[in-house]
C-alpha cells in the first residue's frame, strides 16, 4: 500500500471525541522535542537511480557513498544544491532541479551511471493543515521527507543500523562480537505539533577481525586444527557473515556459508588441468605463505559455484550487524548496559540529542527546520487498579499483590500425576522435600495433591522420549487407579530446547496432557514463590481460574462479549520457515477462559492468512461454551504490528473477522472494535518529582497519556500498565484503528487496563492485555509444534496449555 493509498485509508479510523479524565494527575517528562517547521516552505521530490559497473546487490551497499560523490562533482547538477538522500532512491530538495536528468560518475575503481527524475513536489503547508485539523488523513508524504532530511548528515557520519546511529566501537562480549550504544531520532505528529523522538539504543556487532582469530575466540584458545565438533560450533557463528577478502588488490566481499569440512592443505582443486592445494595455490598466485595451514576454508559462492578462501584471508566486514539468535551472555550484556534509570536515561538522551542538534543546526535551517532542546513535560494521569478476586479480595501496591492467605478462585480435583526425570541428577532426598512442600502449598491454595508420593518415572538415553512420557501417564493410573491429569518433568540442568520442544510436542499434540516443566536445580531450594509460580502455571494449564475480577470488568460481564489477542511469530531461522499465527478467544463473563486457535503461514507475513477460518472456529467455540449464546460484541487486541501495517492489517484481518460473522449467520453483526498493541516503539516517561514514581524511579503502574503526544486526530494513547522493576519502564501505545462500539476514552483505558491484571501465570499487573500475551505465548509454542508437524490437541484448546 502506496502512501497516497494509506492516508486515503486512515480517513476511516475512528477519530478522537474525548480524552481521558479520571486518575491521579502526575507531571512526567517524555523523550519528544519540540521541532518548528516553516508551513510556507516547498520540498521537491525526485526518483534516484544508480546503475552500470556492478549488480545492484553489491550497487546498494554504496549507494550513500556514490552520491557524495555526485555532490563533490563540479560537473554534477546536484553540486552546491541543498538537498538530502535517504540512502536507497529518494531525493529531497530545498529548490526545484530539472525534471529529469541522466549523467556518469565515477570512484576509484568503477565508473556509474545516474538518472534523476521528479517524482512530486510537496507543500509543507499540508503539514500545517492537518495540524490545525483541515485535513482528514496523515500526510506521511511531509513526514517522511522532512525524516530524510534530519537523519541525512548523521547517515553519513555513523553507522546506521535498525533506524539508529551506531559509533565505530563497542564492548567486547565475547563470540567475536560487541556491544555498541546508539542514538535513535524519528519525527512524529503529536497533537499539536512535530515532535523528535530520541532515544538510547543497543545492538550487537561483529567484531572488524580476520576468521581465524574469530574462530580462536569462539572456541577460546589457538589451534592449529579444528575436530568435526569445532568445526561445527565455528561454521555457525560464522554463517551468513559478510567477510572482505584480504588477498584480492580491488575490494571483493562475500557470504559466508560456513567452514570447509577438510583443512586447506587437503582442498584440492584444478588449474589448467593440474590440480593444486589451497595452500599452494595462495603461495603460488599471491605469495601468501598460510600460517595456519591445517585450519579449514571459508566457504562462499553458489552451490554451483563454491569459493574456498583459507581462514586467515577473510576479515570480517567492519560495522556488521549481528542477526543470529542472542544467547544468555549476549543478553546479560544488553540488560547490563540499557539498565538505566529513568531520571539518568533522560539526561544521557538530553546530552546525545544537544551534540546532535547542534551539529545540524545551520543545514536544517536551509530547508525551514529548527531542532528544539528541552524534553516536553506533560500531565500524565494514574488509572486506579481493580480489586483482585481469589477466595478474597486484594488490592494491588505497586502494581503487584501476594498470594499469602489466598486461594485460586477454582481449582480441579487432582488424584493422580506422575514425576518423569530427564536430568543426569536423581537426588531422590531433594525431590521428596519438594514434593513436601508443593503439597504444602498446593493445599493453601486450594490445590489438594494426592496423599502418596507419585511414581518417578528415570529417563536414560536408551529410552524414547515417547516411551517415558507413556511409562509416565501409565504408572500413574496404576498406582492411584485414576487417570494421569498431568506430569511433572525434571529437564537436564543445561538448556536443551529440542528435548523440550519434544516433550511439549508429545503432551499437547499427541496425549493432551498438561506438563510442567522443572530444573532440578529448583529441588534444592524449593521457596514459596517458586512453588507459587508453578502452581499459577499448573491451575491454569488443568483448566483451573487463578482469579477473577468480576463485576468490575462491567463490559465484558454484563453482555455476551469475546474478547480476542492476536499475534504473529516470525522464526528467526531461515526465510523459508513457516510464520506462525495464533488468536485467543474468550468464552466466559469474567474473560479468564480462553480457547487458542494456532495455524502455520507463509513466512515473515504479518497479516494473519487464514484468519476467517480460525475466528469461526473462536466464534463456534463461544457459542458451544456458553450453550448457544453467540457474542454481541467483540474486542480484539492486535499485536506485532509496524506503523506501515496498520491500514493493510487492519483492512485484511477486518474483513475476514466480518464475512466469519456473516458465513456462520446472514443477520449476524456482532459490534467489532479492533484495537493495535504496539511494544516495539522508543517512547519513554520518567517522573518529574520522586513522590510520583515508583520504587524503581518509574512511573507508578496505570500511567496514562492520551495528550500532547499522541496523534492530533486518531483514537490513540500510551499506557504503563506494569511498575518497573530494573531499567525505565517502557508503555504500550494502543491505537483503535476500528470501533463499532463508540468508545469514550475513559472506558476503553479502564478496560485495557483491567485486562492487564488477570494475566494468569503472574501476580503482577503485565504490560499488555492478558489475552494478547495468551496469543504471544501460543504462536511462541506453536513454532516448536509444527516443526514437528503437529497441530495442538482439540481437548487442550480451551485450557492454557501453553503456560
Amino acid at each position: 500500500m502506496n502512501l497516497l493509498q494509506l492516508e486515503k485509508y486512515e480517513e476511516q479510523f475512528p477519530k478522537r471525541t474525548s480524552v481521558s479524565s479520571v486518575g491521579l494527575p502526575i507531571n512526567v517528562t517524555v523523550n519528544v522535542m519540540p521541532v518548528d517547521v516553516l508551513f510556507n516552505q516547498t520540498i521537491y521530490h525526485y526518483d534516484v537511480k544508480f546503475y552500470g559497473g556492478k549488480n545492484w546487490t553489491q550497487l546498494k551497499k554504496e549507494l550513500r557513498k556514490l552520491f557524495q560523490l555526485l555532490l563533490r562533482d563540479a560537473k554534477s547538477p546536484l553540486y552546491g544544491r541543498k538537498v538530502a538522500f535517504d540512502g536507497a532512491c529518494n531525493l529531497y530538495a530545498r529548490e526545484p532541479l530539472v525534471d529529469e536528468m541522466e549523467g556518469e560518475c565515477e570512484d576509484e575503481r568503477s565508473k556509474f551511471r545516474y538518472k534523476i527524475v521528479k517524482a512530486q513536489v510537496i507543500p509543507l503547508s499540508i503539514l500545517g493543515d492537518f495540524l490545525s485539523r483541515k485535513t482528514n488523513y496523515t500526510p506521511h508524504q511531509c513526514l517522511q521527507a522532512l525524516e530524510v532530511i534530519i537523519k541525512d548528515i548523521p547517515s553519513c557520519q555513523f553507522t546506521v543500523a535498525n533506524r539508529s546511529f551506531f559509533t565505530e566501537s563497542g564492548k567486547q562480549i565475547g563470540r567475536g562480537l560487541e556491544l555498541r550504544q546508539g542514538f535513535y531520532l524519528s519525527l512524529k505528529i503529536s497533537s499539536r505539533s512535530i515532535i523528535c523522538n530520541a532515544d538510547l539504543v543497543y545492538s550487537i556487532f561483529y567484531q572488524s577481525i580476520t576468521c581465524d582469530k574469530m574462530i580462536f575466540i569462539v572456541l577460546r584458545k589457538e589451534v592449529q586444527s579444528l575436530t568435526e565438533s569445532e568445526i561445527g560450533v565455528c561454521s555457525r557463528a560464522l554463517k551468513n557473515v559478510k567477510v572482505l577478502h584480504k588477498h584480492l588488490p580491488r575490494r571483493k566481499v562475500s557470504s559466508a556459508r560456513g567452514l570447509t569440512r577438510d583443512p586447506a592443505s587437503r582442498i584440492i582443486f584444478k588449474v589448467e588441468d593440474e590440480k593444486i592445494s589451497v595452500v599452494e595455490y595462495f603461495k603460488t598466485k599471491y605469495g601468501i605463505e598460510l600460517k595456519y595451514p591445517n585450519l579449514p576454508c571459508i566457504e562462499m559462492g553458489s552451490e554451483e559455484r563454491r569459493i574456498n578462501v583459507p581462514v586467515e584471508c577473510c576479515l570480517i566486514v567492519p560495522n556488521q550487524k549481528y542477526v543470529g539468535q542472542v544467547g544468555e551472555n549476549e543478553t546479560a550484556e544488553m540488560i547490563a548496559a540499557s539498565n538505566k534509570r529513568p531520571q539518568e536515561r533522560m539526561k544521557e538522551i538530553q546530552k546525545q540529542y544537544f551534540n546532535m542538534a547542534k551539529m545540524l543546526s545551520e543545514p536544517l535551517k536551509e530547508f525551514g527546520i529548527e531542532l528544539g532542546n528541552e524534553m516536553k513535560n506533560v500531565i500524565a494521569h494514574v488509572i486506579e487498579p481493580p480489586l483482585i478476586n481469589y477466595d478474597k479480595s486484594v488490592k494491588p501496591n505497586n502494581g503487584g499483590w501476594n498470594l499469602r492467605g489466598l486461594k485460586f478462585f477454582n481449582s480441579p480435583k487432582i488424584d493422580s500425576f506422575s514425576i518423569i526425570n530427564f536430568s543426569n541428577e536423581n537426588d531422590s532426598r531433594n525431590l521428596q522435600k519438594f514434593l513436601e512442600m508443593f503439597k504444602q502449598t498446593s493445599q493453601r491454595q486450594g490445590m489438594n495433591l494426592p496423599r502418596d508420593f507419585p511414581p518417578l518415572i528415570n529417563c536414560d538415553s536408551t529410552t524414547s522420549i515417547k516411551r517415558c512420557i507413556e511409562q509416565g501417564i501409565e504408572a500413574a493410573l496404576a498406582k492411584f487407579n485414576s487417570k494421569c491429569q498431568f506430569l511433572l518433568i525434571l529437564l537436564p540442568s543445561q538448556k536443551n530446547m529440542e528435548l523440550y520442544n519434544q516433550i511439549k510436542f508429545l503432551c499437547d499434540v499427541v496425549y493432551c496432557i498438561p506438563s510442567q516443566c522443572l530444573n532440578p536445580k529448583n529441588l534444592a531450594r524449593p521457596n514459596p514463590g517458586l512453588l507459587c509460580n508453578i502452581l499459577l502455571k499448573l491451575n491454569s494449564k488443568l483448566g483451573g481460574i487463578n482469579m477473577t475480577l468480576g463485576e468490575q470488568l462491567r463490559f465484558v460481564y454484563e453482555r455476551p462479549t469475546l474478547v480476542m489477542g492476536a499475534d504473529v511469530s516470525h522464526s528467526v531461522a531461515a526465510s523459508d520457515t513457516p510464520s506462525i499465527a495464533a488468536i485467543c478467544g474468550s468464552f466466559d463473563r469474567n474473560a479468564v477462559k480462553y480457547c487458542t486457535i494456532v495455524e502455520s503461514q507463509s513466512p515473515r507475513q504479518e497479516v494473519l492468512e487464514n484468519l476467517k477460518s480460525m475466528f469461526t472456529k473462536l466464534l463456534k467455540n463461544f457459542y458451544q461454551m456458553t450453550r448457544g449464546t453467540k457474542p454481541e460484541r467483540i474486542l480484539c487486541y492486535r499485536d506485532g504490528v509496524s506503523d506501515g501495517q496498520f491500514a493493510s492489517v487492519q483492512n485484511s484481518e477486518l474483513l475476514a473477522m466480518k464475512q466469519a460473522c456473516k458465513e456462520l449467520e446472514a443477520s449476524y453483526n456482532p459490534k467489532i472494535t479492533f484495537i493495535i498493541v504496539q511494544k516495539r516503539h522508543r517512547i519513554r516517561f520518567a517522573p518529574i518529582e520522586r513522590k510520583d514514581s515508583d520504587k524503581s524511579g518509574n512511573v507508578p503502574s496505570g500511567t496514562l497519556l492520551d495528550t500532547e503526544i499522541t496523534n492530533p486526530k486518531y483514537f490513540d494513547f500510551y499506557l504503563c500498565s506494569h511498575s518497573g522493576l530494573i531499567g525505565t519502564s517502557r508503555p504500550v501505545h494502543y491505537h483503535v484503528v476500528y470501533d463499532d462500539y463508540g468508545f469514550e476514552a475513559n472506558q476503553i483505558q479502564q478496560i485495557t487496563f483491567q485486562l492487564c491484571h488477570i494475566y494468569a501465570r503472574s501476580t503482577r499487573t503485565v504490560s499488555i492485555p492478558a489475552p494478547v500475551y495468551y496469543a504471544h505465548l501460543a504462536a511462541h509454542r506453536g513454532n516448536g509444534h509444527f516443526k514437528a508437524s503437529g497441530a495442538v490437541n482439540s481437548n487442550v484448546v480451551n485450557k492454557l496449555y501453553f503456560m
